[in-house]
């Protein structure tokens, strides 16, 4: 490989050349997620009830206008079904063991090696010994031990982002638009405590400052991917928009990684802002809840940044050291810039294998790359529930009260035409006028129970297109029949529900998949704990909580009583009580501590001896009075009878093997009264 240069040179041409490139491709990468705005607004007016322009201008201003919130039901209904499935209260939704064939490193095989070496000799067996197979065993279990160091390394890391309220984020993100973009691992600064010994051996605790990684939460609306790819893997890059601050955007040249003279230089120069509003900020801010805002424009500064390829001679000529055999290939980087001004270019500092962003698709469509949300598959059902009940109302609007006709010419003038109770019109007229009423009731059709037919209808069919029957929203009333509610069959109904979405739990777990390695190369890559790295494989456990837990703890409650003694030997008895306690949402904090339980085996071990040991006693005790009562009708039946017979002895020698001091006594007397009858 050639050396790095020492010093990267910046071409300044080439550079600003780069700049109107990517600048230009954000701009085409706007107008082709246009349509899907569109879409997204369309969702969102729909989850909030709002109608759409074109809709609400066809409906008269005198005429309702109401909307019932049916698409708000069923998002937030998936987002909490979708978090109680996938993030279930004892057990991770992820997993991280080693691989069938751990590969580990030379340092490591030697160390297992060694121990195992050792072990056998400890054993008084020769090193000989050791089989390929003893060897693979070791190996395994050393890389379980690791795997479990770096589960425990993650799940802190996991914690101290709060990994859960930033999924919630991207799930809800998801449901009501169609995607939920996670960005990361970036890197900050932590201190983290630190124990160490002086040279009296004494030990000191100390503070340190280490890397940690962390994510974020990206909007769909500042993220702008490449649309013409069939899949995110094919993607030449994707361009993420930030719109910052002044001082936000003085802040930036404070970091390393920034170009730090050409920020001073762009805001020396440029003392506005280049920010405009896009049509659907635009549209945001005038018809939602932001009409008082004024616009932006000018006031802020619009940043892009794009993570994909750049060729080797492009990023070496923004002063990026790249060898010269990787001039020609097309390498992952970061790349910073405000209008056509780069203000940063940097190598991806992780490996190939971590992606800067990780995508929830709810839906996945051959059409759209993004896929769709709930809102787009109930979108006919929730429009005809507004039109139905917008009917409604104006139909109730016009029957709730009495509607007359007048005839003017046959009322006396000058009196009230107000209507109340016990009102009384007064009319006039003569001949052929009085035959003819004054005042008449006009009757029009109410069509108000046909209206909430069709209103119900379509919200079955909402039900339905959503997958999400009211009995998965909590509703027990409307869970079947009589039968189904009791809390295992229902339970049941929910696990059936549940099986709609199994591919959208999938969904998840790619990107549960995608999001966790990305964390486990991080520590692999730059975790100075050597303890925890290995060759390990990362697992999505979020399809396997679909079936409800009650099903799950009363197939495990049949499962333990039908084994029979000799299945027992083959299973753990620890880990089936945690699978029945996972199954009832126990924590395993319930768990007694080994060496607490293993005093207790032996504290039941003793008694269980001690008591064996007294029946012992209390059964020799007892064939001891057998053998004294039987001698005892022996020596009666002998005085009775100077000659006792075979049958006589046998009878007394078979009540004392017996053990049984009734039963001897008795046999002996029955024989002393045969013999005396005798």
């Amino acid at each position: 490989m050639a050396d790095e240069p020492a010093v990267p040179v910046v071409n300044l041409e080439k550079m600003n050349a780069l700049g109107v490139t990517l600048s230009s491709r954000f701009e085409q990468y706007k107008k082709d997620r246009r349509e899907t705005e569109q879409q997204w607004l369309r969702n969102l007016r729909q989850f909030r009830g709002v109608y759409d322009p074109e809709i609400e201008r066809r409906i008269s201003p005198d005429q309702s206008k109401a909307y019932p919130k049916i698409t708000r039901t069923k998002v937030v209904g998936t987002v909490s079904r979708l978090m109680e499935m996938l993030f279930p209260q004892t057990e991770k939704n992820w997993g991280i063991e080693e691989s069938p064939l751990p590969d580990l490193s030379k340092d490591d095989l030697q160390l297992v090696l060694d121990q195992l070496t050792a072990e056998t000799q400890a054993a008084g067996k020769d090193a000989t010994a050791i089989s390929d197979e003893d060897i693979e065993k070791a190996i395994k279990s050393f890389a379980k031990e690791k795997a479990k160091r770096m589960g425990i390394e993650m799940q802190d890391q996991l914690d101290e982002i709060e990994y859960i309220t930033l999924a919630r984020r991207v799930i809800f993100s998801a449901v009501l638009y169609s995607a939920g973009v996670l960005k990361g691992p970036m890197v900050k600064n932590k201190k983290s405590r630190k124990w160490t010994r002086d040279a009296m051996g004494k030990l000191i605790a100390t503070v340190v400052s280490k890397y940690a990684p962390f994510y974020e939460f990206v909007p769909v609306w500042d993220w702008y991917p490449d649309l013409s790819a069939k899949a995110f893997e094919q993607m030449d890059g994707s361009f993420f928009r930030h719109v910052m601050s002044r001082n936000q955007f003085s802040e930036l040249g404070k970091r390393p990684d920034f170009m730090v003279d050409t920020i001073k230089t762009w805001l020396r120069n440029n003392t506005a802002g280049n920010y405009k509003e896009l049509d659907w900020e635009q549209e945001l801010r005038t018809k939602g809840d932001r009409k008082n805002l004024t616009d932006l424009s000018g006031r802020k500064y619009e940043l892009w940044e794009w993570w994909g390829f750049i060729s080797g001679h492009d990023l070496r000529a923004c002063g990026v050291a790249i060898p010269d055999e990787e001039l020609s290939q097309e390498l992952e980087a970061s790349v910073w810039g405000i209008g056509n001004v780069l203000i940063k270019a940097k190598l991806n500092p992780y490996d190939a294998k971590i992606r800067p962003h990780h995508v929830f698709v709810y839906e996945e469509d051959d059409i759209n790359l993004l896929g769709i949300g709930v809102p787009q598959v109930m979108r006919d059902s929730a429009l005809a529930i507004g039109e139905a009940t917008r009917m409604m109302l104006d139909n109730a609007s016009v029957v709730c009260g009495p509607m007359l006709e007048l005839n003017q010419d046959l009322l006396v003038a000058g009196q009230s035409l107000d209507i109340h109770a016990f009102k009384v019109w007064l009319r006039e007229g003569q001949g052929q006028d009085a035959g003819q009423r004054a005042v008449q009731n006009v009757v029009i059709e109410g069509h108000i129970a046909e209206l909430r037919s069709i209103i119900e209808l379509f919200m079955q069919f909402a039900d339905t297109e959503t997958a999400l029957p009211p009995s998965a929203l909590g509703d027990v009333t409307k869970g079947g029949s009589e039968a189904l509610r009791t809390q295992g069959n229902l339970s049941m109904l929910m696990g059936a529900a549940a099986l709609p979405i199994r591919d959208t739990v999938r969904n998840f777990d790619r990107f549960t998949t995608s999001f966790i390695s990305s964390l486990y190369y991080w520590n692999m890559e730059f975790n100075d704990d050597e303890s925890i790295k290995g060759d390990f494989a990362v697992i999505a456990r979020g399809s396997t909580s679909l079936i409800a837990k009650e099903v799950r703890s009363v197939h495990l409650d049949q499962f333990a009583t039908t084994l029979t003694p000799e299945e027992r030997m083959y299973i753990s008895t620890k880990k089936l009580l945690l699978e029945r306690m996972k199954a009832r949402d126990l924590p395993e904090e319930l768990l007694e501590d080994e060496e607490v339980v293993a005093q207790k085996l032996k504290e039941q071990a003793d008694a269980a001896a001690a008591a064996a040991s007294q029946q012992g006693q209390m059964i020799q005790s007892e064939i001891r009075k057998n053998i004294a009562n039987a001698f005892k009708d022996f020596a009666l039946a002998i005085k009775a009878q100077t000659g006792a017979n075979v049958d006589t002895f046998n009878a007394i020698v078979e009540g004392i093997a017996n053990g049984d001091a009734k039963g001897g006594g008795a046999g002996a007397s029955k024989a002393g009264a045969s013999s005396g009858a005798s």
